[in-house]
This record gives structure tokens, sequence and C-alpha cells, in this order.
């Protein structure tokens, strides 16, 4: 099943996301494009990191963090809070966040085992990134990839795809500072690629960037449309977005119309029982509620 195919639906519960082991990942309010696998379970024996070392990575982090921010300025501030934010969320569930980050690398593997089958090239480094990652280390992962992008100047749909998995790495493990310059420099590597669009979007929404979050989803719903027209769910996805977006920044009026098109073609292409249709209308219905407030 190609990437444009398959769809996560993103939702806010205790921790920055929860992952629900339907033909979808369940977090509500978002839509990103990307590959899944996730089966939910605890790590294998022997394999992935320990529930014990998850909570030591989870404490140090959130000690280096903390230091950081104490002399952090500006943007890099904000950041670092979002950050730190996310991972406060983690610790208070942590079995939950703990079987969230063992799906995530599963995730992880999934797609760099796909990147490898389609890279022949890089074989060797991927099979020792995918080697890494199956022992939780995934920042010798990222420096294996970062060897791809940087030796792949000449073959930009795979250095981009190597920046983008860097990325994904990245937000896992709440380096969003990271991530972010990663979605950048995927999204610069092929300007109309609407998958990096709608992560780089995401991840500005996630720092407060609502502005610029908007920019970028309405640059991959203008790419979707060229490439699939109006009824199609990959649209509909952008116009959800968008419509969360428009309703951060308090403008529920203009969140409602994004609302209302999207529901539109979700209806009409998965039906009224469809998860991504009933996200939309719950989506539509919140913001008619803080509308009238």
């Amino acid at each position: 099943m190609s990437e444009k195919i398959r769809l996560l639906i993103k939702e806010n519960k205790n921790a920055l996301f929860m992952l629900a082991v339907v033909t979808t990942l369940t977090i509500i309010g978002f839509f990103i494009k990307q590959s899944f696998f996730s089966d939910n379970l605890p790590a294998p024996q022997g394999s992935f990191i320990t529930f014990e070392d998850y909570k030591q990575d989870l404490a140090e982090q959130k000690q280096q963090i903390t230091t950081k921010l104490s002399i952090a300025h500006n943007k890099e501030k904000d950041i670092l809070q979002a950050e730190l934010t996310a991972i406060q969320a983690q610790t208070r569930n942590p079995k939950q966040s703990y079987e969230t980050r063992i799906a995530q690398l599963k995730q992880r593997i999934q797609d760099l085992e796909a990147f490898r089958n389609n890279t022949p090239n890089h074989v060797k480094i991927l099979s020792k990134a995918i080697s890494t990652l199956k022992q939780g280390n995934d920042k010798q992962a990222d420096t294996l990839l970062a060897q791809i992008e940087q030796n792949s100047a000449d073959a930009i749909k795979i250095a981009a795809q190597a920046a983008f998995q860097r990325a994904k790495i990245a937000q896992d493990d709440i380096r969003y500072q990271d991530a972010l310059k990663h979605y950048t420099r995927a999204q610069q590597l092929q300007p109309n690629k609407s998958l990096y669009l709608n992560e780089l979007a995401f991840m500005l929404y996630t720092l407060g960037e609502y502005d610029k979050a908007i920019e970028y989803y309405e640059l991959a719903l203008a790419s979707d449309l060229k490439t699939y027209g109006e009824d199609h769910p990959d649209v509909a996805i952008y116009r959800n977005n968008l419509g969360f977006a428009w309703g951060a920044k308090g403008q529920y009026d203009k969140a409602i119309g994004y609302y209302q098109l999207a529901l539109e073609v979700f209806k009409k292409m998965l039906g009224e029982t469809h998860p991504n249709t009933k996200i939309v209308v719950k989506n539509l219905k919140s913001a008619k509620q803080k509308l009238q407030q």
C-alpha cells in the first residue's frame, strides 16, 4: 500500500499522541499522510529499548531540556518549551507512552525497509540504520541517514527521503528543532511533494507557528488539487488540517468553511461511518460551538 493511500488521524489525549491499532492511526484533529505500521505490543525480549531504559531516557532528556531552557532565548525557548511539555505528558503515563515509542520504532523500521528496497546504492547503510533502530538507538540511525543525505546531492529524491526519515526519528524522540530542520530540508529538496509539506506544516503547528503552518497546508492542498482534483480524500485531509489551524488562531468561521468542504468529500468518497468522516464531523461541531461562545 502506497504512502499516498494510507492515512493517520491525529487526536490529542493525555500525551501528544496515542496510537490506536486500526486500519489507520487515530489521534483526533489532524490527518497525516504517510506509511503506517503498528501493533502496539510491548518490546519483544532482547530487542528495542527496555521500559526501564525508556524511563531513564525520558528523565535525562527532561533534565537536558530544562537546563537549556534556563539559558535559551526567544524562538529557541519556544521550541524547548514545546519539547518539555511533550515529555511531561509522556511521563504522566509512562507505560502507555512506552508502547507508543515501540510502535514508533517499528514504523520507522518499516519505512526504512521500504526505503532500502527502493535505494539499491545505499543498502548497506540503511541495513545498519535498521539494525540500530531495532536496538532503540535512533541517534545512530540518524547519523547513518545523514550520510545518505549528504552523499546524495545528485539524487534529490533519495536525499529528500533521507531528510524526511531523519525528521520522523527526531519528532518521535521529541527533538522538535531537529525535526523542523529536517522536514524543511526534505521540502526544499522536493518543494511540491504534499507529504513533506503536510508534515512540515504539522510540526510548525506543534510549535505554535500557525501562520506558517497554514502557508504549507495551503501548498499541500494546491499540490494534491492539481494531482487528484476536488473529489479525493487527500484533498479533504488538507482542508481538515487547514480548518484545525485556522481554529487555533480563533478564526472559527474560516475553520468551519474548510471542515465543511472536507466533510463533503469524505461523505462522498468514504461514507458517513468512516473514521475520517467522523473526525471531521467532531471538528466541525467543535468549531461551531466555539464560534457561538
